[in-house]
């Protein structure tokens, strides 16, 4: 097996040509897209939100990106919002600090408050979209929002702790414990996605995510997206013709 079990990268050849594309398309919709940028919502320099505000203000979608807690700025996925703003709703790029400068709990704690800073500010419903990394934080910052949802997400802690990604997380036994929404998922309608060519812990992982949500009674829906890996799920979830889009947009407007 290439890399660990969690090495997305070693899983997916030229994984370096997604971020390419991802960092031209974001630089192009900031472009033609009104936004105030970097709004503080915290001291440290990375507490910052990119608010492109809506035309038809009955949605706010918080856009949380991935990278282990180590990597990635909120820059790198404004791509992500333009299907949204193209019908009507306000995007929040939520940019928050990263290990090894901030513990996970430090983190999750970053993006709360960013969510309750985006919350004051929204009209209509508040919906949280993470990735990777992004969908945990969503899920632990995600008590106050309408909806979540999480791609490609790790939702269990425990693992990574015997894995290099611990190497800058420094994460103990209770650390990874208090970090995992799987052990107490919260109560907010979440659809839960994970492609169909991701590594095997990762789909372990959204489907333990998926059956820890259902047995507390909490309202959710899973898919597994056939023929899409760790980043071409993003590219699906950008594009207004694709099934995952088309499924992320049955699940918050029913």
């Amino acid at each position: 097996m290439e890399g660990h079990d969690y090495d997305n990268r070693a899983a997916v050849p030229g994984w370096e040509k997604y971020f390419t594309n991802w960092r031209r398309r974001s630089e192009s919709v900031r472009a033609r897209h009104d936004a105030a940028l970097n709004i503080r919502y915290g001291s440290h320099p990375r507490e910052r939100i990119d608010w492109f505000p809506a035309s038809a203000p009955a949605l706010t979608l918080v856009v949380i990106h991935g990278g282990y807690w180590q990597w990635g700025s909120k820059e790198e996925f404004t791509f992500l919002a333009e299907p949204w703003l193209d019908i009507g709703a306000a995007v929040a790029m939520l940019g928050y600090p990263l290990a090894p400068e901030a513990t996970v709990s430090e983190i999750t704690e970053s993006v709360r408050r960013g969510v309750a800073f985006t919350a004051e500010k929204s009209e209509g419903e508040l919906v949280l979209l993470g990735w990777s990394a992004g969908a945990q934080l969503a899920a632990q910052a995600g008590a106050g929002a309408n909806r979540i949802i999480g791609l490609s997400g790790i939702y269990d802690l425990r693992p990574l702790m015997d894995t290099p990604i611990n190497d800058a997380l420094e994460l103990n036994s209770e650390m990874a414990a208090r970090c995992s929404p799987a052990l107490k998922p919260p109560r907010v309608n979440c659809l839960v996605g994970v492609g169909a060519d991701e590594r095997v812990a990762l789909r372990q992982q959204a489907e333990g995510y998926f059956d820890a949500v259902q047995a507390k009674g909490i309202p959710a829906v899973f898919h597994e997206w056939p023929g899409l890996n760790h980043y071409s799920i993003l590219d699906a979830c950008a594009s207004k013709d694709s099934t995952v889009f088309k499924d992320i947009r049955r699940f918050i407007v029913p």
